[in-house]
């Protein structure tokens, strides 16, 4: 593969959140960081299932799936993701012949079966991108990550007898319930054998951490101030 254009595309990518970060805009969740993560899970995927894929697609696709918040902070970020990678990629010599594979893959990566938008059949660079981009949802990183969406759209962390959100950007979602939601829809979605196994390891400890919050807000909540 060559590298000459990725090494290219991540130093644009410096820049950019470098930017966000100095006008308090980057949102840590979905920075840098956690596009080079979902690189290299795409290729580790790829060698422990033995695909026969087109590297370069999979690898841009990884590196600019969630571009779009640096622009736009809603399910709508792979819109903006995708017209940002078709700009980049012809800027760093990628080939042009690809680059309509890679805004597929793009925008389609964030969908869930069930979900409007979504599509069973793409490409398998798009199925490999899903499963790698889960798998960060997953486990104590995937907590944090939800904990600090949650943060930024002003979500409660759980309560089950108050509506104190339905006024919110997200209305009727907490911490709590999106992670139980989020991590369901992720598994149904879910194309290797790999990232399954590794997905119902992490979401067990998940589980465990869910039930425990759970137990500590239904303590002190029921003590009714005695």
């Amino acid at each position: 593969m060559n590298y000459n254009w990725e090494k290219e595309l991540v130093a644009r990518m410096q820049k950019i959140y470098l930017l966000k970060k100095q006008d308090g805009t980057v949102f840590p969740e979905h920075d840098l960081s956690h596009a080079l993560r979902v690189k290299n899970l795409c290729l580790w995927i790829v060698k422990r299932e033995h695909l026969h894929l087109d590297k370069e697609i999979l690898v841009a696709s990884a590196l600019l799936h969630d571009i779009g918040y640096t622009l736009d902070d809603s399910p709508e970020h792979t819109e903006a993701s995708a017209q940002l990678a078709n700009m980049w990629l012809s800027k760093v010599r990628f080939q042009k012949n690809k680059i309509t594979s890679v805004v597929v893959c793009i925008k389609n990566h964030d969908t869930v079966p069930g979900r409007l938008g979504w599509k069973e059949e793409v490409p398998i660079e798009c199925k490999v991108l899903r499963d790698a981009d889960s798998i960060e949802s997953f486990g104590c990183l995937g907590i944090i990550r939800f904990a600090m969406w949650s943060g930024r759209n002003k979500t409660p962390i759980y309560n089950q007898k108050l509506n104190d959100n339905k006024n919110g950007v997200f209305p009727n979602i907490n911490l709590i319930k999106n992670i139980e939601i989020r991590t369901a829809e992720l598994m149904t979605r879910c194309y290797t054998e790999t990232a399954k196994r590794l997905l119902e390891q992490r979401l067990k400890n998940m589980q465990m951490f869910v039930s425990e919050i759970k137990k500590e807000i239904n303590f002190a909540e029921n003590l009714g101030g005695k």
